[in-house]
Protein backbone atom coordinates (compact mmCIF):
# COMPACT_ATOMS: atom_id res chain seq x y z
CA UNK A 1 0.00 0.00 0.00
CA UNK A 2 2.76 2.45 0.60
CA UNK A 3 3.85 2.12 -3.38
CA UNK A 4 0.55 2.33 -3.95
CA UNK A 5 0.57 5.80 -2.17
CA UNK A 6 3.86 6.63 -3.86
CA UNK A 7 2.42 6.08 -7.39
CA UNK A 8 -0.09 8.20 -6.95
CA UNK A 9 1.48 10.85 -5.46
CA UNK A 10 4.05 10.74 -8.88
CA UNK A 11 0.97 10.53 -10.90
CA UNK A 12 -0.49 13.41 -9.19
CA UNK A 13 2.55 15.58 -9.26
CA UNK A 14 3.46 14.83 -13.11
CA UNK A 15 -0.18 14.89 -14.47
CA UNK A 16 -2.04 17.70 -12.12
CA UNK A 17 0.31 20.17 -10.52
CA UNK A 18 2.90 20.11 -13.49
CA UNK A 19 0.49 20.67 -15.81
CA UNK A 20 -1.74 23.29 -14.23
CA UNK A 21 2.16 24.97 -13.54
CA UNK A 22 3.64 24.36 -17.64
CA UNK A 23 1.59 27.84 -19.03
CA UNK A 24 3.34 29.68 -16.37
CA UNK A 25 6.66 27.76 -16.52
CA UNK A 26 6.54 28.49 -20.62
CA UNK A 27 6.41 31.84 -19.49
CA UNK A 28 8.77 32.16 -17.03
CA UNK A 29 11.28 30.17 -19.47
CA UNK A 30 10.43 32.58 -22.18
CA UNK A 31 10.78 36.07 -19.64
CA UNK A 32 13.26 35.50 -17.43
CA UNK A 33 15.52 32.53 -18.12
CA UNK A 34 17.53 31.48 -21.32
CA UNK A 35 20.30 28.73 -21.79
CA UNK A 36 23.39 30.94 -23.00
CA UNK A 37 25.03 28.18 -25.20
CA UNK A 38 25.18 24.44 -25.65
CA UNK A 39 28.37 24.06 -23.69
CA UNK A 40 26.76 25.89 -21.08
CA UNK A 41 23.08 24.53 -20.37
CA UNK A 42 23.20 24.96 -16.95
CA UNK A 43 23.78 28.77 -16.31
CA UNK A 44 20.38 30.53 -15.77
CA UNK A 45 20.42 34.09 -16.54
CA UNK A 46 17.47 36.86 -15.38
CA UNK A 47 15.92 38.36 -18.19
CA UNK A 48 16.50 41.78 -17.29
CA UNK A 49 19.29 42.08 -15.38
CA UNK A 50 21.28 39.62 -17.49
CA UNK A 51 22.98 38.60 -14.52
CA UNK A 52 23.68 34.63 -13.95
CA UNK A 53 21.77 32.97 -11.02
CA UNK A 54 23.95 31.03 -9.46
CA UNK A 55 21.39 28.91 -7.08
CA UNK A 56 22.58 25.14 -7.42
CA UNK A 57 19.64 24.39 -5.88
CA UNK A 58 17.38 25.96 -8.63
CA UNK A 59 19.02 25.18 -11.62
CA UNK A 60 19.04 21.49 -10.35
CA UNK A 61 15.02 21.75 -10.05
CA UNK A 62 14.87 23.00 -13.43
CA UNK A 63 16.61 20.66 -14.92
CA UNK A 64 14.99 17.60 -13.24
CA UNK A 65 11.30 19.39 -13.77
CA UNK A 66 11.95 19.41 -17.46
CA UNK A 67 13.64 16.10 -17.53
CA UNK A 68 10.41 14.41 -15.94
CA UNK A 69 7.87 16.83 -18.63
CA UNK A 70 10.03 15.55 -21.60
CA UNK A 71 10.00 12.15 -20.09
CA UNK A 72 6.53 11.28 -19.23
CA UNK A 73 4.15 13.97 -20.13
CA UNK A 74 3.44 14.74 -24.01
CA UNK A 75 4.64 17.87 -25.32
CA UNK A 76 2.97 21.27 -24.53
CA UNK A 77 0.43 19.22 -22.12
CA UNK A 78 -2.29 19.64 -21.16
CA UNK A 79 -3.31 21.55 -23.99
CA UNK A 80 -2.18 18.92 -26.60
CA UNK A 81 -4.51 15.91 -25.37
CA UNK A 82 -8.07 15.95 -24.39
CA UNK A 83 -9.24 17.09 -21.30
CA UNK A 84 -10.06 13.86 -19.46
CA UNK A 85 -6.43 12.39 -20.24
CA UNK A 86 -5.34 13.42 -16.78
CA UNK A 87 -7.61 11.26 -15.12
CA UNK A 88 -7.68 8.66 -17.88
CA UNK A 89 -3.83 8.36 -17.20
CA UNK A 90 -3.56 8.26 -12.84
CA UNK A 91 -6.26 4.94 -12.89
CA UNK A 92 -4.53 3.41 -16.19
CA UNK A 93 -1.19 3.58 -14.49
CA UNK A 94 -3.06 2.29 -10.69
CA UNK A 95 -4.70 -0.94 -12.79
CA UNK A 96 -1.26 -1.43 -14.42
CA UNK A 97 1.06 -1.43 -11.19
CA UNK A 98 -2.21 -3.97 -9.56
CA UNK A 99 -1.65 -6.12 -12.94
CA UNK A 100 2.32 -6.08 -12.56
CA UNK A 101 2.06 -6.96 -9.01
CA UNK A 102 -0.86 -9.67 -9.35
CA UNK A 103 1.85 -11.00 -12.56
CA UNK A 104 4.53 -11.21 -9.87
CA UNK A 105 1.98 -13.70 -7.39
CA UNK A 106 0.72 -15.34 -10.33
CA UNK A 107 4.32 -16.58 -11.97
CA UNK A 108 5.14 -17.51 -8.47
CA UNK A 109 2.08 -20.01 -8.39
CA UNK A 110 3.08 -21.12 -11.60
CA UNK A 111 6.84 -21.81 -10.98
CA UNK A 112 5.42 -23.77 -7.83
CA UNK A 113 3.11 -26.11 -9.63
CA UNK A 114 5.93 -26.88 -12.67
CA UNK A 115 8.29 -28.37 -9.25
CA UNK A 116 10.70 -25.38 -8.83
CA UNK A 117 11.70 -26.61 -5.59
CA UNK A 118 11.03 -30.37 -6.08
CA UNK A 119 13.72 -33.51 -6.42
CA UNK A 120 10.44 -35.35 -8.28
CA UNK A 121 10.25 -33.20 -11.07
CA UNK A 122 13.00 -32.87 -13.45
CA UNK A 123 13.93 -29.80 -16.18
CA UNK A 124 12.41 -31.59 -19.51
CA UNK A 125 8.94 -32.24 -17.20
CA UNK A 126 8.60 -28.70 -16.45
CA UNK A 127 9.76 -27.50 -20.13
CA UNK A 128 7.31 -29.69 -21.46
CA UNK A 129 4.67 -28.30 -19.25
CA UNK A 130 5.94 -24.88 -20.23
CA UNK A 131 5.81 -25.90 -24.07
CA UNK A 132 1.73 -26.84 -23.77
CA UNK A 133 1.17 -23.91 -22.07
CA UNK A 134 2.67 -21.76 -24.78
CA UNK A 135 1.48 -23.11 -27.54
CA UNK A 136 -2.43 -23.38 -26.61
CA UNK A 137 -1.85 -19.38 -25.65
CA UNK A 138 -1.35 -19.61 -29.39
CA UNK A 139 -3.98 -21.44 -30.96
CA UNK A 140 -6.48 -19.33 -28.57
CA UNK A 141 -5.33 -15.98 -29.57
CA UNK A 142 -5.46 -16.71 -33.31
CA UNK A 143 -8.98 -18.34 -33.00
CA UNK A 144 -9.99 -15.10 -31.05
CA UNK A 145 -8.40 -13.04 -33.54
CA UNK A 146 -10.25 -14.91 -36.28
CA UNK A 147 -13.53 -14.22 -34.39
CA UNK A 148 -13.31 -11.15 -32.86
CA UNK A 149 -11.37 -9.02 -35.34
CA UNK A 150 -14.28 -7.51 -37.22
CA UNK A 151 -15.92 -5.59 -33.99
CA UNK A 152 -12.63 -4.40 -32.55
CA UNK A 153 -13.56 -1.17 -33.85
CA UNK A 154 -16.98 -0.49 -33.55
CA UNK A 155 -16.55 -1.68 -29.24
CA UNK A 156 -13.17 -0.26 -28.39
CA UNK A 157 -13.90 0.25 -24.86
CA UNK A 158 -15.49 -2.92 -24.71
CA UNK A 159 -12.81 -4.58 -25.79
CA UNK A 160 -10.46 -2.83 -23.89
CA UNK A 161 -12.60 -3.89 -20.42
CA UNK A 162 -12.74 -7.24 -21.93
CA UNK A 163 -9.28 -7.46 -22.00
CA UNK A 164 -8.78 -6.30 -18.02
CA UNK A 165 -11.44 -8.80 -17.21
CA UNK A 166 -9.99 -11.86 -19.44
CA UNK A 167 -6.70 -11.35 -17.69
CA UNK A 168 -7.91 -11.43 -14.17
CA UNK A 169 -9.17 -14.46 -14.57
CA UNK A 170 -6.37 -15.77 -16.58
CA UNK A 171 -4.63 -14.92 -13.45
CA UNK A 172 -6.85 -16.37 -11.01
CA UNK A 173 -6.20 -19.49 -12.91
CA UNK A 174 -3.02 -19.61 -12.20
CA UNK A 175 -2.80 -18.47 -8.60
CA UNK A 176 -5.42 -21.36 -7.93
CA UNK A 177 -3.50 -24.18 -10.33
CA UNK A 178 -1.11 -25.31 -7.86
CA UNK A 179 -3.66 -26.17 -5.35
CA UNK A 180 -5.25 -29.03 -8.13
CA UNK A 181 -2.33 -30.77 -9.02
CA UNK A 182 -3.60 -33.05 -11.15
CA UNK A 183 -5.49 -30.50 -13.30
CA UNK A 184 -2.41 -28.08 -13.16
CA UNK A 185 -1.78 -28.38 -17.09
CA UNK A 186 -5.48 -27.66 -18.12
CA UNK A 187 -5.93 -25.28 -15.93
CA UNK A 188 -2.98 -22.97 -16.29
CA UNK A 189 -3.38 -23.83 -20.34
CA UNK A 190 -6.73 -21.91 -20.13
CA UNK A 191 -5.16 -19.32 -17.94
CA UNK A 192 -2.41 -18.19 -20.85
CA UNK A 193 -5.27 -18.41 -23.20
CA UNK A 194 -7.36 -15.72 -21.46
CA UNK A 195 -3.97 -14.04 -21.30
CA UNK A 196 -3.22 -13.97 -24.83
CA UNK A 197 -7.06 -13.23 -25.57
CA UNK A 198 -6.00 -10.38 -23.73
CA UNK A 199 -3.23 -9.48 -25.71
CA UNK A 200 -4.88 -9.60 -28.85
CA UNK A 201 -8.14 -6.99 -27.68
CA UNK A 202 -5.67 -4.58 -25.87
CA UNK A 203 -3.38 -4.48 -28.74
CA UNK A 204 -6.06 -3.97 -31.56
CA UNK A 205 -8.02 -1.00 -29.39
CA UNK A 206 -4.73 0.70 -28.49
CA UNK A 207 -4.26 2.12 -31.83
CA UNK A 208 -7.60 4.13 -31.67
CA UNK A 209 -6.93 4.95 -28.11
CA UNK A 210 -3.81 6.14 -28.97
CA UNK A 211 -5.25 8.09 -32.60
CA UNK A 212 -7.95 9.77 -29.73
CA UNK A 213 -5.16 11.24 -27.69
CA UNK A 214 -3.26 12.61 -30.64
CA UNK A 215 -5.33 13.04 -33.49
CA UNK A 216 -6.20 16.27 -32.80
CA UNK A 217 -2.85 17.80 -32.78
CA UNK A 218 -0.94 15.48 -34.58
CA UNK A 219 1.34 13.94 -32.24
CA UNK A 220 0.07 10.34 -31.83
CA UNK A 221 3.50 9.06 -32.06
CA UNK A 222 4.73 11.48 -28.71
CA UNK A 223 1.91 10.39 -26.76
CA UNK A 224 2.35 6.66 -27.57
CA UNK A 225 6.08 7.36 -26.42
CA UNK A 226 5.35 8.97 -23.13
CA UNK A 227 2.59 6.09 -22.53
CA UNK A 228 5.25 3.88 -23.10
CA UNK A 229 7.44 5.79 -20.55
CA UNK A 230 4.75 5.84 -17.88
CA UNK A 231 4.28 2.07 -17.89
CA UNK A 232 8.06 1.26 -17.93
CA UNK A 233 8.15 3.71 -14.35
CA UNK A 234 5.08 1.64 -12.94
CA UNK A 235 7.22 -1.67 -14.00
CA UNK A 236 10.59 -0.46 -12.35
CA UNK A 237 8.71 0.18 -9.06
CA UNK A 238 7.16 -2.70 -9.15
CA UNK A 239 10.88 -4.30 -9.80
CA UNK A 240 12.06 -2.69 -7.05
CA UNK A 241 9.66 -3.93 -4.44
CA UNK A 242 9.13 -7.21 -5.73
CA UNK A 243 11.67 -9.33 -3.56
CA UNK A 244 10.13 -7.72 -0.22
CA UNK A 245 6.87 -7.83 -1.74
CA UNK A 246 7.21 -11.50 -2.57
CA UNK A 247 8.49 -12.22 0.69
CA UNK A 248 5.37 -10.18 2.29
CA UNK A 249 2.55 -12.08 0.57
CA UNK A 250 4.01 -15.56 1.17
CA UNK A 251 3.99 -15.34 5.23
CA UNK A 252 0.12 -16.82 5.34
CA UNK A 253 -2.43 -18.21 2.47
CA UNK A 254 -4.41 -16.10 4.05
CA UNK A 255 -2.36 -12.75 3.13
CA UNK A 256 -1.57 -13.84 0.20
CA UNK A 257 -4.93 -14.12 -1.05
CA UNK A 258 -6.26 -11.37 0.69
CA UNK A 259 -3.66 -8.66 -0.57
CA UNK A 260 -4.44 -10.32 -4.09
CA UNK A 261 -8.60 -9.77 -3.35
CA UNK A 262 -7.58 -6.36 -2.89
CA UNK A 263 -5.25 -5.49 -5.98
CA UNK A 264 -7.82 -7.01 -7.95
CA UNK A 265 -10.87 -5.37 -6.84
CA UNK A 266 -8.92 -1.84 -7.31
CA UNK A 267 -7.95 -2.84 -10.57
CA UNK A 268 -11.29 -3.69 -11.84
CA UNK A 269 -12.76 -0.21 -10.40
CA UNK A 270 -9.56 1.47 -11.55
CA UNK A 271 -10.39 0.12 -15.54
CA UNK A 272 -14.02 0.92 -15.24
CA UNK A 273 -13.20 4.56 -14.16
CA UNK A 274 -10.63 4.41 -17.21
CA UNK A 275 -13.04 3.68 -19.75
CA UNK A 276 -16.18 5.96 -18.19
CA UNK A 277 -13.54 8.55 -18.57
CA UNK A 278 -12.58 8.11 -21.90
CA UNK A 279 -14.84 10.38 -24.12
CA UNK A 280 -14.44 8.36 -27.97
CA UNK A 281 -15.27 11.19 -30.66
CA UNK A 282 -16.26 8.74 -33.12
CA UNK A 283 -20.25 7.50 -33.36
CA UNK A 284 -20.33 4.00 -33.30
CA UNK A 285 -23.88 1.93 -32.62
CA UNK A 286 -24.34 2.25 -28.57
CA UNK A 287 -22.92 6.01 -28.54
CA UNK A 288 -25.53 6.97 -31.66
CA UNK A 289 -28.25 4.87 -29.93
CA UNK A 290 -28.02 6.93 -26.48
CA UNK A 291 -27.54 9.96 -28.16
CA UNK A 292 -31.08 9.03 -30.80
CA UNK A 293 -32.79 7.59 -27.29
CA UNK A 294 -32.01 11.25 -25.62
CA UNK A 295 -33.61 13.15 -28.78
CA UNK A 296 -36.48 11.13 -28.42
CA UNK A 297 -37.20 11.76 -25.35
CA UNK A 298 -37.53 15.82 -25.89
CA UNK A 299 -38.88 15.65 -29.15
CA UNK A 300 -41.92 17.97 -28.19
CA UNK A 301 -38.99 20.68 -27.93
CA UNK A 302 -36.59 19.68 -29.90
CA UNK A 303 -34.80 22.81 -31.36
CA UNK A 304 -34.86 24.42 -27.52
CA UNK A 305 -33.29 20.64 -26.28
CA UNK A 306 -30.39 20.86 -29.23
CA UNK A 307 -29.54 24.61 -28.04
CA UNK A 308 -29.02 24.14 -24.47
CA UNK A 309 -28.47 19.99 -24.21
CA UNK A 310 -25.72 18.96 -22.12
CA UNK A 311 -27.10 15.50 -22.60
CA UNK A 312 -25.23 15.30 -26.35
CA UNK A 313 -21.70 16.65 -25.39
CA UNK A 314 -18.86 13.76 -25.00
CA UNK A 315 -18.41 13.45 -21.57
CA UNK A 316 -22.06 12.60 -20.67
CA UNK A 317 -22.45 10.17 -23.64
CA UNK A 318 -18.62 8.55 -22.47
CA UNK A 319 -20.49 8.04 -18.63
CA UNK A 320 -23.51 6.65 -19.66
CA UNK A 321 -22.17 4.43 -22.50
CA UNK A 322 -23.45 0.92 -21.60
CA UNK A 323 -19.56 -0.71 -21.93
CA UNK A 324 -20.72 -3.76 -19.18
CA UNK A 325 -23.75 -4.41 -21.41
CA UNK A 326 -21.77 -4.53 -25.00
CA UNK A 327 -19.44 -7.36 -23.47
CA UNK A 328 -22.31 -9.77 -23.81
CA UNK A 329 -22.96 -11.64 -27.36
CA UNK A 330 -24.72 -8.87 -29.63
CA UNK A 331 -25.64 -9.04 -33.23
CA UNK A 332 -23.50 -5.72 -35.01
CA UNK A 333 -26.79 -5.37 -37.57
CA UNK A 334 -28.82 -5.09 -34.67
CA UNK A 335 -30.15 -1.96 -32.53
CA UNK A 336 -32.59 -2.48 -29.17
CA UNK A 337 -35.10 -0.73 -27.46
CA UNK A 338 -35.92 2.10 -29.96
CA UNK A 339 -38.84 4.84 -29.88
CA UNK A 340 -41.49 4.07 -26.86
CA UNK A 341 -42.33 0.86 -27.75
CA UNK A 342 -39.10 -0.87 -27.91
CA UNK A 343 -38.55 -1.77 -31.40
CA UNK A 344 -35.81 -4.02 -32.33
CA UNK A 345 -34.35 -2.35 -35.50
CA UNK A 346 -32.29 -4.30 -37.87
CA UNK A 347 -29.76 -2.70 -40.46
CA UNK A 348 -28.03 -3.39 -43.98
CA UNK A 349 -31.00 -6.29 -44.01
CA UNK A 350 -31.00 -9.12 -47.06
CA UNK A 351 -33.57 -8.66 -49.30
CA UNK A 352 -34.30 -11.99 -49.63
CA UNK A 353 -35.09 -12.55 -45.68
CA UNK A 354 -37.37 -9.49 -46.03
CA UNK A 355 -39.51 -11.65 -49.10
CA UNK A 356 -40.39 -13.73 -45.64
CA UNK A 357 -41.57 -11.10 -43.28
CA UNK A 358 -43.49 -8.78 -45.66
CA UNK A 359 -45.00 -9.34 -49.42
CA UNK A 360 -43.81 -8.66 -52.68
CA UNK A 361 -46.73 -5.91 -52.97
CA UNK A 362 -45.23 -4.01 -49.70
CA UNK A 363 -41.65 -4.48 -50.19
CA UNK A 364 -42.22 -2.70 -53.94
CA UNK A 365 -44.54 0.25 -52.14
CA UNK A 366 -41.45 0.34 -49.67
CA UNK A 367 -39.02 1.12 -52.36
CA UNK A 368 -41.22 3.73 -54.65
CA UNK A 369 -41.65 5.86 -51.59
CA UNK A 370 -38.10 6.06 -50.42
CA UNK A 371 -37.05 5.93 -53.96
CA UNK A 372 -39.46 7.96 -55.98
CA UNK A 373 -40.89 10.22 -53.43
CA UNK A 374 -38.69 10.68 -50.32
CA UNK A 375 -35.24 10.25 -52.64
CA UNK A 376 -33.56 8.32 -49.92
CA UNK A 377 -30.68 5.74 -50.39
CA UNK A 378 -32.52 3.05 -48.22
CA UNK A 379 -36.12 1.59 -47.32
CA UNK A 380 -37.33 0.73 -44.27
CA UNK A 381 -40.17 -1.79 -43.36
CA UNK A 382 -41.77 -1.98 -39.71
CA UNK A 383 -43.50 -5.50 -38.72
CA UNK A 384 -45.64 -3.72 -36.04
CA UNK A 385 -47.33 -7.09 -34.24
CA UNK A 386 -43.32 -8.54 -33.36
CA UNK A 387 -42.17 -5.03 -33.39
CA UNK A 388 -39.23 -5.20 -35.58
CA UNK A 389 -37.81 -2.53 -37.96
CA UNK A 390 -35.73 -3.33 -41.02
CA UNK A 391 -33.85 -1.00 -43.42
CA UNK A 392 -32.18 -1.97 -46.59
CA UNK A 393 -29.40 0.30 -47.82
CA UNK A 394 -28.85 1.30 -51.52
CA UNK A 395 -25.92 0.11 -53.16
CA UNK A 396 -24.96 3.83 -53.29
CA UNK A 397 -25.73 4.61 -50.15
CA UNK A 398 -22.61 6.13 -47.27
CA UNK A 399 -22.24 6.71 -43.57
CA UNK A 400 -24.09 9.53 -43.34
CA UNK A 401 -27.71 7.66 -45.03
CA UNK A 402 -27.04 4.95 -42.27
CA UNK A 403 -26.90 7.31 -39.23
CA UNK A 404 -29.99 9.15 -40.78
CA UNK A 405 -31.65 5.91 -41.63
CA UNK A 406 -31.29 5.38 -37.77
CA UNK A 407 -33.35 8.57 -36.61
CA UNK A 408 -35.79 8.15 -38.90
CA UNK A 409 -36.55 4.31 -37.83
CA UNK A 410 -36.44 5.78 -34.31
CA UNK A 411 -38.65 8.87 -34.98
CA UNK A 412 -41.43 6.25 -36.98
CA UNK A 413 -41.75 3.80 -34.23
CA UNK A 414 -42.00 6.34 -31.69
CA UNK A 415 -45.20 7.92 -32.70
CA UNK A 416 -48.21 6.33 -31.72
CA UNK A 417 -49.75 6.05 -35.37
CA UNK A 418 -46.66 5.73 -37.15
CA UNK A 419 -46.53 7.80 -40.32
CA UNK A 420 -44.17 7.09 -42.63
CA UNK A 421 -44.57 10.85 -44.48
CA UNK A 422 -44.20 12.57 -41.14
CA UNK A 423 -41.50 10.92 -39.71
CA UNK A 424 -39.29 11.56 -43.29
CA UNK A 425 -39.84 15.42 -43.30
CA UNK A 426 -39.10 15.65 -39.44
CA UNK A 427 -35.77 13.72 -40.17
CA UNK A 428 -34.75 16.22 -42.70
CA UNK A 429 -35.25 18.73 -40.51
CA UNK A 430 -33.98 17.53 -37.63
CA UNK A 431 -30.87 15.65 -39.00
CA UNK A 432 -29.10 18.91 -40.04
CA UNK A 433 -28.99 20.31 -36.87
CA UNK A 434 -28.27 17.18 -34.59
CA UNK A 435 -25.08 16.69 -36.57
CA UNK A 436 -24.17 20.29 -36.66
CA UNK A 437 -24.68 20.47 -32.72
CA UNK A 438 -22.71 17.10 -32.48
CA UNK A 439 -19.97 18.49 -34.42
CA UNK A 440 -20.27 21.73 -32.14
CA UNK A 441 -19.77 19.81 -29.19
CA UNK A 442 -16.61 18.23 -30.66
CA UNK A 443 -17.84 15.03 -32.18
CA UNK A 444 -15.79 13.85 -35.37
CA UNK A 445 -19.12 13.46 -37.48
CA UNK A 446 -17.07 11.91 -40.35
CA UNK A 447 -15.77 8.84 -38.24
CA UNK A 448 -19.62 6.50 -38.29
CA UNK A 449 -18.83 3.22 -37.22
CA UNK A 450 -21.52 1.45 -38.21
CA UNK A 451 -19.44 -1.73 -38.69
CA UNK A 452 -21.95 -4.24 -40.86
CA UNK A 453 -21.34 -7.80 -40.55
CA UNK A 454 -20.08 -9.94 -43.20
CA UNK A 455 -23.38 -11.07 -44.31
CA UNK A 456 -25.09 -7.55 -44.58
CA UNK A 457 -25.73 -6.64 -48.09
CA UNK A 458 -26.87 -3.39 -49.95
CA UNK A 459 -28.98 -3.66 -53.21
CA UNK A 460 -29.86 -1.53 -56.26
CA UNK A 461 -33.53 0.05 -55.35
CA UNK A 462 -35.92 -0.52 -58.39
Amino acid sequence: MILMHSVLLIAYYLLVIEGNNIKKDRYVAKRNRHFSSSTDIFSIYDGYTRKTINNDKKTTQFVMTNFLKNTFLPINYPESVPREYTKYQIFNLIQDLCSYLRSLMATQSVLKGLGVGRNDITALQATVNWIYRDGAAMIGGLIFTSIASGNFGQNIKSYRLFADIINNIGITLDMIAPYFEKHFLVLVCIGNIARALCGVAAGAVSSSIFEHWGSQNNNIPDVCSKNNAQHTLISLLGLLVSVQFAKYINYSPQRLWSIYSILTLIHIYANVVCMKTLALRSLNISRYTLIIQNVIKNIDNIEDYLKSTTQLSLKYIAENEPILRLLLPNDPQTIKNLGKDKYKLKIWCDPIDLKNIFTADEIQAAIYRYKNTYNSKYLILLDRKKKNAYVCFDNKSDKSDEAKAVLEVALLVNQEYPDADGSHKLTNKIFPQLFAKLKQLGWDTSKILFIPSTNAKTYHLS
